[in-house]
């Protein structure tokens, strides 16, 4: 039994055996890990899914808003009289857009005596009341468009606003909507001019008193006809016939 073992000591003390147990070890080491890979890939293998959209479709599209208005402000502005104009928002291309209305450009010394209003779709209830100088105004999700009626009346109707008038344009300035801030837009201005009528009666001309009616084919002198300055050709002033008694002569009784 001793001897057994210690042959067997000698194969594996052999210089090939040495050699062959190398082999086996590095054989065992990549064996093992390679069964190690395996179990990580199974472990780790990913899940996946797909989909499909189908009709679907890409369109380019427009920003395109107008302004449109039949008149200008009238009629005339008077102390019992408002001055109205109507003024349309169109959406005159293919994309949704928010937009917002300003004043701009104000001159004339009668704007800050006028008091602006600003009424959205006609309605009746006034988005705006205030001075023309501090208008401004949006809408949101404008699909065809937008009616705006602006009115101006007097704040002061004293004499010295008679005949004043005062200009100044709006502004429209449109966005994409849902552009996030880098989607199209568009500008456009309207022109707009009110103007005051005269409400203070003119001084008349009475004629002096004490003096008779103007007899027929009588010219009365005025500042229009002076005949000592010249002009028009002055009228004459026809009067109604008065009949006057017609005496009788009545024969002498003998």
């Amino acid at each position: 039994m001793i001897a057994s073992i210690g042959k067997i000591k000698k194969i594996f003390m052999h210089p090939r055996a040495k050699l062959f147990g190398m082999g086996l070890n590095i054989f065992i080491a990549i064996f093992a890990v390679m069964l190690w890979c395996g179990a990580v890939g199974n472990t780790s293998a990913i899940n996946y899914d797909s989909e499909k959209s189908q009709k679907n479709k890409f369109a380019a599209g427009e920003l395109d808003m107008a302004l449109a208005s039949d008149a200008d402000f009238s009629p005339q502005v008077l102390p019992t009289q408002e001055s109205e104009r109507a003024v349309k928002v169109k959406n005159e291309g293919g994309l949704i857009f928010d937009y917002e209305l300003e004043t701009i450009n104000i001159s004339g010394e009668l704007c800050p005596n006028l008091k602006f209003k600003a009424d959205w779709q006609g309605d009746g209830s006034d988005e705006y009341s205030g001075d023309i100088a501090g208008f401004i105004d949006s809408a949101v999700n404008l699909e065809d468009e937008d009616l705006w009626n602006f009115s101006v009346s007097l704040k002061d109707d004293g004499a010295e606003w008679e005949g004043q008038k005062c200009e100044f344009d709006i502004q429209a300035r449109a966005r994409q909507r849902y552009g996030l801030g880098k989607g199209f837009s568009d500008y456009e201005v309207i022109h707009n001019k009110i103007e005051t009528g005269t409400w203070t009666e003119s001084p008349g001309v009475t004629a002096p008193t004490g003096l008779s009616a103007p007899a027929e084919g009588e010219i009365i002198e005025t500042p229009e006809n002076n005949l000592g300055v010249g002009g028009t050709q002055p009228e004459t002033i026809q009067s109604d016939p008065v009949e006057l008694p017609v005496e009788t002569e009545v024969p002498a009784v003998p």
